[in-house]
């Protein structure tokens, strides 16, 4: 079993040109955290001598060295196409020089201190984070690989689709079956190429189930080469999600042509078929040709549960297995098309799900074959935990790779955001010192407001920054509420700032009903009809709309203002957290990154509508699960 995280060991190494600075820094390290390893070097030919000796999970650099500085060491490192973490960390700090070190690959840029408990203290949790991410991008790397060389391994062909049905993956066998080249596949194939003409319409409909979320895998159809041939199969598909939308198709086709003749087992065949079968990881029954079940294996038993004295005939069988009608004639259809269709030795694979002796239900992938005899053999493929596998794990793969991109995104912003404020309070409590040494009263008053207003805004920040975190974790309960009647508390509590801005607020007569968070949407109403007031502008008559629409997904909410607008290039950009389009305006710029949240953690989305001076309309969707009702609001139009 693989060490947590925390406990993994991390080998750095150290370089510097300082021995002192070396021996201190190791000690340090290997002291407040036992899995660091510190190697040092104290020139940077040195440091490379060491890397062709061994591998680090971590460089960690000065930048100012006699002959080649730490910079010179990063080129070098990334011209070997490393991507071992790189940190910069030196005793003199200048802004071209982060920049440089950034753009040329490096990871942290770190200014040496004289607190060496914060400096080092800095120092560990920059080594701690980079290689945390380092390792974590490697195993996705890696992962992927996996996926695909399992894929390559598989003698089916395995394809990914668009909705649209163009392939965007197939496995190495794909090109062996088809005939087709990697160039020709990075130009632009469509799966409806390989199926025959005639098979193309109802390949097509059944690609349009699946995206809707039927299952329906185990469909034959004849293939198509790019030399013209054809050959039968059967494919099973499953739909790709993403953010709970399908935005392909994932599946495996299975050549039907090759199939294992045994005309040689004819003399023994019930020897054989006992020898074969009771170790089969399928189901296998025997079926005569007057319908009697004459062989199950034990595989059958475990799987369905039903004896060969449960089912004496194929009446008995369907009567079980399909307890309901439509079901069972379904089945049993398409059981007599087959046969009237088949020719000896073909085997027809079908799928359905098949009712258990304890009332449990399996989604079976059956192969019915007729032997020379006329006998029918079958089997019996359970695919419902292979396809419950593959679901799952595309889902975790998606919300890992969300999640990384978000948690990226949401530490880069807060940590730039809070620079600000950390660095205002340092520079006056500099100048604070200087200016109580020279009992300069005036000047101590007026530091100490800019250090107040500086740790202000600091709180104003992290209060938004864990206000935000707790709304990615939605705990109150879901329920169906007509949307006017969340509009109306909204409004009740936004009444005082709409009289005191003496905007008019006008709300549609009727609301649907929806089925959402409901302190989490009114907050959401309230921090729009709030940014609606904020960015009124000079107008003399600021006007707030609240409605809805029905556009082609679905019903559309809406609250539109005739206030000073956004410009197109920041309509996405306002959605981020912290961001303002006026730094002087009031607030810390997250209230528009709460909405989005909230929004989405209603499987919703949520854009603007709007020109710079022509006011602007924030349009979102819900789940809506009720007709329209009129709205009962004491005045549909407030001042």
């Amino acid at each position: 079993m693989p060490l947590p995280e925390a406990q993994r060991e991390i080998t750095i190494l150290h370089v510097d040109d300082e021995p002192a600075f070396l021996a201190l820094t190791k000690a340090f390290l290997e002291r407040e955290q036992e899995h660091f390893v510190v190697d040092t070097a104290t020139s940077v030919e040195e440091a490379l001598t060491r890397l062709d000796e061994r591998s680090y999970n971590i460089i960690v650099s000065d930048f100012q060295m006699p002959g080649l500085d730490g910079l010179t060491l990063l080129q070098q490192v990334r011209e070997r196409s490393s991507t071992i973490p790189f940190i910069v960390f030196t005793g003199k700090g200048r802004e071209e020089v982060a920049i440089e070190a950034l753009n040329r690959g490096a990871n942290y840029y770190l200014q040496k201190g004289s607190d060496i408990a914060s400096m080092y203290g800095t120092l560990i949790y920059a080594i701690e984070e980079v290689v945390s991410k380092h390792r974590a991008l490697e195993a996705l790397r890696e992962s992927q690989a996996r996926y695909k060389e399992l894929a390559d391994s598989l003698p089916q062909v395995v394809f990914e689709a668009d909705e649209r049905g163009t392939l965007t993956f197939v496995n190495r066998n794909a090109f062996d079956v088809f005939g087709y080249t990697e160039a020709e596949f990075e130009n632009g194939l469509n799966a409806l190429q390989m199926i025959v003409p005639e098979d193309q319409a109802r390949a097509t409909r059944n690609m349009q189930r699946v995206l809707k979320g039927a299952s329906i895998g185990g469909i034959e159809y004849t293939a198509l080469r790019k030399d013209g041939s054809t050959f039968p199969v059967s494919i099973h598909t499953s739909r790709i999600l993403r953010d709970s939308k399908p935005v392909g198709l994932r599946g495996v086709l299975i050549d039907q042509t090759a199939r294992k003749q045994v005309e040689d087992a004819l003399v023994k065949r019930d020897e054989l078929y006992r020898l074969l079968t009771e170790e089969s990881p399928f189901g296998v029954a025997i079926i005569y040709p007057d319908g009697r079940y004459g062989y199950v294996n034990s595989t059958f038993v475990k799987l369905f549960g039903y004896t060969l004295e449960d089912i004496p005939t194929g009446r008995a069988w369907f009567t079980k297995a399909f307890p309901d009608d439509s079901a069972r004639e379904a089945a049993r259809s398409a059981w007599i098309a087959d046969l009237k269709a088949s020719q000896p030795g073909q085997f027809r694979p079908r799928s359905f799900a098949v009712t258990c002796k304890d009332g449990s239900q399996k989604m079976i992938c059956f192969r019915s074959v007729t032997l020379s005899t006329g006998e029918q053999l079958v089997l019996y493929e359970d695919s419902t935990a292979q396809k419950r596998a593959e679901t799952e794990r595309a889902a975790i793969l998606k919300e890992l790779s969300a999640k990384n991109r978000e948690l990226e995104r949401f530490t880069y912003t807060v940590s730039h955001d809070l620079r600000s404020p950390l660095v205002t309070i340092e520079g006056f409590t500099d100048m604070l010192q200087k200016d109580l040494e020279q009992t300069n009263h005036k000047r101590v008053m007026s530091d100490l407001r800019y250090i107040s207003t500086a740790a202000a805004r600091m709180d104003e920040l992290l209060s938004a920054t864990l206000k935000l975190s707790r709304i990615g974790r939605m705990t109150n309960p879901l329920e169906d509420i007509p949307f006017g009647t969340l509009i109306q508390d909204a409004v009740a509590q936004t009444a005082g700032e709409i009289q005191a801005s003496g905007a008019e607020l006008t709300v549609a007569d009727q609301f649907p009903t929806v089925h959402v968070d409901r302190l989490g949407v009114i907050e959401l109403l309230v921090n729009l009809i709030s940014n609606s007031i904020k960015y009124r502008g000079d107008r003399p008559d600021p006007k707030i709309e609240l409605g809805h629409r029905m556009d082609s997904d679905g019903t559309v909410f809406f609250v539109k203002d005739n206030g000073i607008g956004i410009a197109k290039v920041e309509q996405e950009k306002v959605f981020e957290i912290f961001y303002q389009v006026d730094r002087r305006s009031e607030g810390t710029g997250a209230g528009l990154a709460i909405v989005r949240r909230i929004v989405e953690m209603h499987g919703g989305r949520i854009w603007i509508e709007s020109e710079l001076g022509n006011g602007c309309t924030v349009c979102f969707t819900l789940p809506v699960v009720g007709a329209s009702k009129p709205l009962d609001l004491s005045a549909r139009f407030i001042r």
